[in-house]
């Protein structure tokens, strides 16, 4: 979520080609409005800041993460590389 702060105080290279684009209509031979009522823009800060809230609404809750963890003893990267014979290997 930190990103999002940083991009909400940050111009960055894409959100200036973003703000040209709405400035001209048009982005990259495709027209955006397609009538005369004007879009409004959502300010930066407050855009970014939903992004963060949705974010974290869909991640895994910090309840929940105790599961999640309990299941990786079954994904193979968690296994030891070297395994001693005593094991079984």
């Amino acid at each position: 979520m930190a990103v999002f702060s940083a991009r909400a105080s940050c111009q960055a290279e894409h959100y200036n080609e973003a703000c040209e684009a709405v400035d001209l209509g048009e982005f990259k031979g495709i027209t955006l409005l397609s009538n005369d009522r004007k879009q409004h823009e959502i300010p930066k800060g407050q855009f970014y800041q939903a992004l963060a809230y949705s974010m974290s609404a869909r991640l895994l809750p910090e309840t929940e993460k105790a599961l999640s963890r309990a299941v990786d003893i079954l994904q193979p990267v968690t296994y030891p590389q070297d395994v001693a014979r005593v094991w079984g290997g």
